[in-house]
């Protein structure tokens, strides 16, 4: 059974492990920076537990981003490969949207990859997410590949 709850200081070991590559900064400080900003009321850093093993995160930005900081994002969706299909991921998106609508907010945020057929799209389409119209943009450089994605929102 998997338990979503609030990332917290004794899980950096095993955050650090979630995924193999977190982009341009280290793992470190990463999840550091999301635990401050949690601490700091400013976002919510959620991780999906299983067997004491944490398979997932997602980190709730409240402030947004630059092209949309007037309602939360959702920043850095994962769910390791192994326990994809299961409803982690659904279940991760499902309560950074309860809790935006517990903060007042009407609509939440993210952004997904530019592949229209790709497994996350059709997830995000399905809970309800729609494209904004904004042009797709470079969100990071991944092991030198340019991470194309799109703006989209929901109404919650």
């Amino acid at each position: 059974m998997v338990k979503i709850r609030q990332a917290n200081q004794d899980d950096r070991e095993r955050l650090a492990l979630v995924k193999s590559y977190w982009g341009n900064e280290t793992a470190e400080i990463i999840i550091s920076r999301r635990l401050r900003q949690t601490q700091q009321g400013k976002g919510a850093y959620l991780v999906a537990e299983t067997d004491n093993l944490i398979v997932g995160h997602v980190f709730l930005k409240f402030f947004g981003k630059e092209t949309a900081p007037d309602y939360p994002d959702i920043e850095d969706l994962y769910v390791q490969e192994a326990f994809r299909r299961q409803g982690i991921a659904t279940a991760l998106l499902q309560q950074c949207e309860a809790i935006s609508r517990s903060k007042g907010f009407g609509l939440i945020g993210l952004a997904a990859g530019v592949d229209e057929t790709g497994p996350e799209r059709m997830l995000y389409r399905r809970l309800g997410y729609v494209l904004t119209g904004d042009k797709p943009y470079v969100d990071a450089v991944y092991n030198g590949v340019e991470d194309w994605v799109v703006n989209m929102k929901k109404a919650i």
